[in-house]
């Protein structure tokens, strides 16, 4: 029975002494459709019964949903760049999300384009 009683006292103490936190997840990223997440979870799905990445079901399942995913992408960017007349503040909020760098050229381009002003002269 005094065993019963610690577990309730250590519960008591965890629940007045540990804090509790929410963790914020990301959320899903913009070009994600309906259809290409839940091909997404099918393919975790049937990974998770063959263990296998190999197997065929795999295989087939990925292949799928990476079609979809590139797919929404696709479809997605195609909307951004029809409605930039009447939306420009997302299609630049994406743009700028997918830039690599920073505005600076690399030292590779900045020779070559000296090169290339010498070679006008």
């Amino acid at each position: 029975m005094s065993a019963g009683k610690d577990v309730k006292v250590l519960l008591k103490l965890r629940d007045k002494v540990v804090p509790v936190s929410v963790v914020k997840c990301k959320g899903k990223v913009p070009w994600v459709s309906y259809k290409a997440a839940k091909l997404v979870r099918k393919t975790h799905r049937v990974f998770k019964k063959y263990k296998d990445k190999n197997h065929p079901a795999c295989r087939r399942a990925s292949r799928v949903a990476s079609c979809e995913v590139k797919k929404a992408k696709y479809n997605f960017e195609r909307k951004l760049a029809e409605n930039i007349k009447k939306d420009t503040k997302s299609f630049y909020a994406y743009v700028k999300g997918r830039a690599k760098a920073g505005r600076s050229i690399g030292p590779w381009l900045m020779i070559r384009m000296q090169w290339l002003i010498r070679q006008k002269k």
